[in-house]
C-alpha cells in the first residue's frame, strides 16, 4: 500500500468507526434512560436526558473530526472551530432562552443546534478535503484503535475524580459555604492555568509523535526536555505572579464575599501547574501506546487525593482540600515520571529550576511592595512588577535565557540592518 492509501484508510476507519460507535452508545444510553425505573428517573428528568443524549453523538463525532485537525497540525483551523463552537453555543442558547422559554430544555436545544451546525460544517469539510469512503473502513485497524482508546475511558473517569472528587468531600465535611469558597478559587485557578496549558497541550503531542516517527528517540527526548525546561520557567514565574495578585484578583473576578478563598489560590495554581507537567511525562507512555498504564496512574492519584481530603478536611478545613490537590498532583508527577522514564527519560535542568525558584521568590518580594487602592490597579501593577522582576533576574542569572532572547531577536536586528542599508 502507498502512504496515500494508508492515510485514506486510516481516516475512513476512524471516521466511520466513530460514527458507528457514537451512534451505538447514544442509542444504548437512550434505551437505558427510557427503560430505567421511574423512582430513580422522574418523567421530566427522563425526557431531558433523552433530549440531551443527542449531544453524545454530536460531541463524539466532533472529537474525531477536530482530532484530525490536531494530528495534521492545523492549529488555526482547530482554534477557529473551537471558538465558533463556544461562541455559537452561547449566542444560540441566549436566543432560545429569551425568545422561546427560560428553561433547561431551551438551554439544551440551543446547545444542540449550535453544536450540530458546527458538526455539519466539520463533516462537510472532512468529506471535501479527505478521501473518506466506507469501503476504506478497516475493522482490524479499528479494533487496534479501540484497544488503544478504551483504557482512556477509565483515565477520563479517574481524572474527573482527581479534578472534582474533593467537592463532594468538602460538602460532606464542611458544608456549602466552604464548598463555594473552594469552587471559586479552583475555577479561577483552572482558568488561569488553562491559558498556558491549552496551546501547549494542543501542539505538543503532534510534534513529539512526528519526531518519534521521523527522527527517533534521541531527537524526541531532546525536544521534550527543552520544552519542559522552558515550560517550568514560565510556570514558576506565573505562579509567583498569582501569589502576589491572588487577593485582588479574587475580588475583581468574583467579589469581596469570596475573599476568604484568597489563601487557596496560590496553592491551587501551584498544584494545577504541577499537573500540566504530566503532559510532558506521558509522552513516553503515549508513543508506546501504554494507555492502560496512564489510566492506572491517574487512578492511583485520585485515590490518593480522596484519602488526603479525608485526612485533612476535618483537621484544617477547606485549606486542607487545596493542600490535598497540590499533594495529589505532585504524587502523580512522581509516579508518571517513574513510569515514563523507563521508556523516554527526560533531562530536567535542576540548576536552572533552582534559579527559577530563586527569581520567583525575589519577584514576589518586590511586587509585594506595590500597593494601590483599587483591585484592578493592584492586579496590573503587582503583576507587571512581578513578571518584570522575574524576567530581569533570569536575564542576569541564566546565560541560556540571554542566548535564547538574542536568538529570537537576531533575525529582527539583521532585517533592520538590511532595511537601513537599503534606504
Amino acid at each position: 500500500w502507498s502512504s496515500d492509501v494508508c492515510s485514506s484508510d486510516l481516516y475512513s476507519t476512524l471516521f466511520f468507526g466513530a460514527l458507528l460507535t457514537a451512534g451505538a452508545v447514544t442509542i444504548l444510553f437512550a434505551l437505558a434512560i427510557w427503560g430505567g425505573p421511574g423512582s430513580l428517573i422522574p418523567p421530566p428528568f427522563r425526557y431531558l436526558l433523552l433530549f440531551a443524549a443527542i449531544l453524545i453523538f454530536i460531541r463524539g463525532m466532533q472529537s474525531i473530526l477536530t482530532g484530525f485537525m490536531r494530528a495534521e497540525g492545523r492549529t488555526k483551523a482547530y482554534n477557529i472551530v473551537d471558538i465558533a463552537n463556544k461562541a455559537g453555543t452561547v449566542a444560540v442558547t441566549l436566543l432560545f432562552l429569551f425568545l422561546w422559554e427560560r428553561s433547561v430544555r431551551a438551554f439544551l436545544a440551543g446547545t444542540i443546534v449550535a453544536e450540530l451546525v458546527v458538526l455539519t460544517a466539520l463533516t462537510g469539510l472532512a468529506l471535501w478535503t479527505r478521501p473518506l469512503s466506507f469501503s476504506g473502513y478497516d475493522p482490524a485497524l479499528f479494533r487496534l484503535a479501540l484497544a488503544f482508546g478504551l483504557p482512556m475511558i477509565a483515565y477520563e473517569f479517574a481524572n474527573m475524580i482527581l479534578d472534582s472528587g474533593d467537592r463532594i468531600l468538602i460538602q460532606y465535611y464542611l458544608g456549602p459555604e466552604a464548598l463555594g469558597y473552594y469552587s471559586a478559587a479552583y475555577n479561577i485557578s483552572a482558568y488561569c492555568v488553562e491559558l498556558m496549558m491549552a496551546p501547549i497541550n494542543l501542539a505538543l503531542a503532534p510534534i513529539y509523535m512526528k519526531l518519534w516517527v521521523t527522527k527517533g528517540k534521541a531527537e524526541t527526548q531532546a525536544f521534550l526536555s527543552d520544552s519542559l525546561d522552558y515550560f517550568l520557567m514560565a510556570a514558576v514565574g506565573f505562579t509567583a505572579t498569582v501569589m502576589v495578585t491572588a487577593h485582588d484578583a479574587l475580588i475583581m473576578l468574583a467579589s469581596r464575599k469570596y475573599q476568604p478563598a484568597e489563601h487557596l489560590l496560590p496553592v491551587l495554581v501551584a498544584g494545577l501547574m504541577l499537573y500540566t507537567v504530566v503532559m510532558f511525562l506521558y509522552a513516553g507512555l503515549f508513543v508506546q501506546k501504554k494507555t492502560g498504564t496512564m489510566a492506572s496512574l491517574v487512578t492511583a492519584a485520585s485515590v490518593f487525593n480522596v484519602l488526603m481530603n479525608i485526612l485533612l478536611l476535618p483537621r484544617i478545613g477547606v485549606q486542607g482540600a487545596a493542600y490535598a490537590t497540590l499533594a495529589s498532583y505532585a504524587f502523580l508527577v512522581v509516579i508518571a515520571a517513574r513510569a515514563s522514564n523507563r521508556i523516554l527519560p527526560l533531562n530536567i535542568q535542576w540548576t536552572a529550576l533552582g534559579k527559577y525558584v530563586l527569581a520567583s521568590l525575589l519577584a514576589v518580594a518586590a511586587a509585594s511592595c506595590v500597593q494601590f487602592g483599587v483591585a484592578f490597579a493592584n492586579v496590573v501593577g503587582k503583576g507587571t512588577v512581578s513578571l518584570a522582576t522575574y524576567a530581569g533576574l533570569l536575564w542576569i542569572l541564566d546565560p541560556r535565557i540571554r542566548s535564547l532572547v538574542l536568538r529570537v531577536f537576531k533575525p529582527l536586528s539583521e532585517a533592520e540592518v538590511i532595511c537601513s542599508n537599503r534606504y
